[in-house]
């Protein structure tokens, strides 16, 4: 998740479908989704959110600050793309 002057990101790693049991990935799925959709109006409540979240098999392992210095989440973090959810 970025968090900047645009608003908020979701990112996934590339593995998700592979990282998560058939069984919990619809959860999953439409669990992104949800987030994403309400990034888009209340980011903070949601970053909040994923900064402490323990939902299901998600949880937050860690959170912190990066700069990008006009570098994209894409090229410092390769194995992650843009929630498409």
């Amino acid at each position: 998740m970025v968090k900047d002057s645009s608003g908020l990101k979701l990112y996934v790693h590339h593995a998700l479908r592979e990282q998560v049991s058939e069984g919990d990935m619809t959860y999953v799925a439409d669990l992104l989704e949800d987030l994403r959709q309400r990034a888009n109006q209340y980011p903070d409540d949601v970053f909040q959110q994923l900064s402490n979240l323990s939902v299901g098999p998600l949880i937050t392992d860690a959170v912190g600050w990066i700069e990008l210095h006009g570098a994209t989440v894409e090229t410092i973090y390769p194995d992650y793309s843009l929630c498409d959810a």
